[in-house]
């Protein structure tokens, strides 16, 4: 009480009062007890550093003077509620309550994920096997008709090769005698032969006269090609 200056006014006790010594001391206990929370909450709000890491409300940093020498006592100097055991044991409670509930909403969100992650698994796995099997019946089927349409047109390109050498080997044989269908006067004096000639010649083996007449050598040249299919 001197080294801070204070009375008995101070703490509303009296001399007179037959219980003075135990209500003075209890009152110093109280007063001593906010003092050093009050030295340690202006400590703490110098701690910028820690500040910046947490979101430091008024009610982040908690400081309990506990008596825990009072609480015990047969006949103690201050109440339940001054020595602060009851607050520090409601505080921790709550802290505990509060890690086991995340604990337990981590434990379950956990299994929940898991168990997501094996049905997904199962769907998933289903669905690629359901898909995998198509693939090899649809590659499976797929190459059966290549193989199929690859026999067919290797007996069409067969056929066309032996017809077309036919053709063109009988074609070649009489193309003289086809040409002179074409080339020879049709006039019995021979007139207009070499018109004709060059008018063929000119035109790329095709000529037509003024009359209609159509003369094509082409044609003529392959008569044999196609009578061969």
């Amino acid at each position: 009480m001197r080294s801070a200056k204070l009375i008995d006014e101070d703490f509303q006790i009296t001399s007179e009062d037959p219980q003075y010594a135990s209500k003075r001391k209890a009152a110093c206990i109280i007063h001593r007890n906010i003092t050093a929370k009050e030295k340690l909450r202006k400590i703490f709000n110098q701690q910028d550093t820690i500040k910046e890491h947490f979101n430091c409300g008024d009610n982040f940093f908690c400081v309990f003077t506990v008596s825990s020498e009072e609480s015990t006592k047969e006949n103690p100097l201050l109440k339940p509620e001054d020595t602060e055991i009851p607050m520090l044991k409601k505080l921790l409670r709550a802290y505990n309550n509060t890690h086991t509930t995340e604990n337990a909403n981590l434990y379950i969100s956990g299994a929940l994920g898991i168990l997501s992650l094996i049905q997904g698994y199962k769907n998933t796995n289903a669905d690629m096997r359901e898909r995998f099997d198509l693939y090899l019946q649809l590659m499976n089927n797929l190459q059966n008709t290549s193989e199929n349409m690859q026999e067919y047109f290797t007996t069409i390109l067969h056929f066309l090769k032996k017809h077309l050498s036919n053709g063109a080997a009988e074609s070649e044989r009489n193309c003289i005698e086809n040409a002179k269908t074409v080339i020879e006067p049709k006039r019995k004096d021979g007139r207009g032969f070499h018109r004709t000639l060059a008018a063929l010649c000119s035109n790329d083996g095709y000529y037509r006269s003024k009359t209609g007449v159509e003369s094509d050598l082409n044609r003529c040249l392959v008569t044999s090609f196609r009578a061969s299919r």
